[in-house]
C-alpha cells in the first residue's frame, strides 16, 4: 500500500506515537486487524510511529507478520525507547547501554538483581530469562521472561497485591544511586533499567531531527500510552512539554481516541476496498489467531472475496514456507507442512465430529468420509 510523502500529508506537522503493550496490542499479543486498518488510515493523514521498551524482534512478532516487516507499517519505529530507530524502513544511529555503563558496573548490577530474585518468597512461578540484555537497556523480570500467558497474568495479579516490582526498584535505586540509572516499571512482569534520560523521551530527538532531514518540523507530537502514571514507563514522554499525552486503558480505547481526534470513520474499511497487501496482513494475523485460539474469523475473511480465498489457501496449505508460523524463542519460524495439516486435523476432532468436521470439510470441499479418516489420522 502506498502512502503520501511525509511532506504531502494533510497534517504534515503532526505525528502520532504509540506505546505497544496495552496500547496497540494486548500485552505480548498480536495486533488486531481493526487496529492495523485504523493505523493505515491514520497514516494517510499524518506520520505515525511506535515507541516501546522491547527490542525489534518482539515488536515484529506483535505488529508485523512473517512476510511483512513492522518497519514498513510505520513511518518511524523506535524499539528500546528509540535507542534503536528506523525511519521509513531504514535504520538510524543506535546507542549501546553496555558501552555507556561498562562491564564491571553492569556485572555488579546483574549479580545483585539475580541474588535479589533468588531470595524472593511467594512468587507464583519462576521460569527463565530473569535479565534480558537489550541494546539500550536491561529488562528485569522476577518471574522470568519465559513465562506463559497464564503465568504472566498470575504474576501480574500477585504483583498488584504485593508490590514486588515497586519494592525491587526501590532497593535498586538505593543500592546503585551513583550509576545515574532510571528504573521504569512496564508491562505485566518486568521493569526496565537504563541511563537517566534514556527513557521514551529519547525517541523525540529523532522526531525533532526530521526538520534537518526533510524540512518537516513536527509541532504536534501526540503520544498514546497506558503506563502514563509516575513510575510507569510512559510517564516521562507523557508529561514531556513537547508532547500531547493521551492516557489509554487498552487497545480499544486507543482506537476510540484516534477516531475522535482525527475524525476517522468508526467502521472498518470494506474488505473489497483494501489493497491486497493489507488483506495479506489481516489474514496472516487471523491465521495465527486460529492456530492458537481456534478463532473462525480466518475462514470468514478468507471466503469473503476471491483475493482472500487465494491468500488463505496459500497460507493454509500450499506453500511450505508460509503455511504456518509460530512464535518460539521470540523468533518467527516455519513449521513442517505435514505437521501443520495434522494439527488442523487433530483440532477438528477436538471441535467435535458434527460441527468441526462439517466446517473443516466445507472449507476444503472434502467428503465427510475423507474428513472422518483425517480425524482418525490426527489422533494418532
Amino acid at each position: 500500500m502506498s502512502f503520501p510523502d511525509l511532506k504531502d500529508r494533510p497534517l504534515k506537522d503532526t505525528i502520532c506515537l504509540f506505546d505497544v503493550d496495552e496500547t496497540l496490542t494486548k500485552a505480548r499479543q498480536s495486533v488486531k486487524p481493526e487496529m492495523l486498518d485504523l493505523l493505515l488510515r491514520l497514516r494517510q493523514k499524518c506520520a505515525i510511529g511506535y515507541v516501546g521498551g522491547s527490542d525489534l524482534l518482539k515488536q515484529q512478532e506483535q505488529l508485523g507478520t512473517p512476510s511483512i516487516p513492522v518497519t514498513t507499517l510505520f513511518d518511524f519505529c523506535f524499539p528500546e525507547n528509540g535507542l534503536t530507530a528506523f525511519r521509513l524502513g531504514q535504520p538510524l544511529t543506535s546507542t549501546s547501554f553496555i558501552q555507556h555503563l561498562g562491564q564491571e558496573k553492569y556485572q555488579k548490577l546483574a549479580k545483585f538483581c539475580l541474588r535479589y530474585i533468588s531470595e524472593l518468597e511467594g512468587l507464583p512461578a519462576m521460569t527463565g530469562t530473569f535479565i534480558e540484555f537489550r541494546n539500550g537497556m536491561i529488562n528485569v523480570s522476577p518471574v522470568g521472561r519465559n513465562a506463559s500467558k497464564a503465568q504472566r497474568d498470575e504474576f501480574n495479579a500477585w504483583d498488584d497485591k504485593n508490590n514486588c516490582r515497586a519494592k525491587f526498584v526501590e532497593t535498586l535505586q538505593k543500592e546503585f544511586a551513583d550509576l545515574g540509572l532510571t528504573f521504569s516499571i512496564g508491562g505485566q512482569i518486568s521493569f526496565d533499567v537504563f541511563p537517566t534520560g534514556w527513557d521514551k523521551t529519547y525517541c523525540l530527538r529523532h522526531v525533532e531531527n526530521e526538520k534537518n532531514v526533510s524540512g518537516i518540523e513536527y509541532k504536534n507530537i501526540h503520544f498514546f500510552g497506558d503506563k502514563w502514571f509516575e513510575g510507569g514507563n510512559d510517564h516521562e514522554i507523557y508529561e514531556d512539554p513537547r508532547t500531547i499525552g493521551h492516557a489509554v486503558r487498552d487497545p480499544e480505547h486507543t482506537m476510540e481516541l484516534v477516531k475522535e481526534l482525527f475524525q476517522l470513520p468508526r467502521q472498518m474499511a470494506q474488505l473489497s476496498d483494501l489493497p491486497i497487501e493489507v488483506l495479506e496482513i489481516i489474514l496472516q494475523h487471523l491465521y495465527i489467531s486460529f492456530i492458537y485460539t481456534h478463532d473462525r474469523s480466518f475462514f470468514a475473511v478468507m471466503e469473503a472475496l476471491p483475493e482472500g480465498q487465494a491468500i488463505g489457501e496459500r497460507l493454509f496449505y500450499d506453500t511450505p514456507d508460509t503455511s504456518q508460523w509460530t512464535v518460539k524463542e521470540r523468533q518467527w519460524r516455519p513449521l513442517d507442512l505435514e505437521f501443520a495439516k495434522r494439527r488442523h486435523r487433530y483440532w477438528a476432532s477436538v471441535w467435535g465430529m458434527n460441527w468441526g468436521l462439517q466446517e473443516y470439510t466445507r472449507v476444503k470441499r472434502r467428503s465427510y468420509e475423507r474428513g472422518r479418516l483425517w480425524w482418525q489420522d490426527g489422533r494418532r
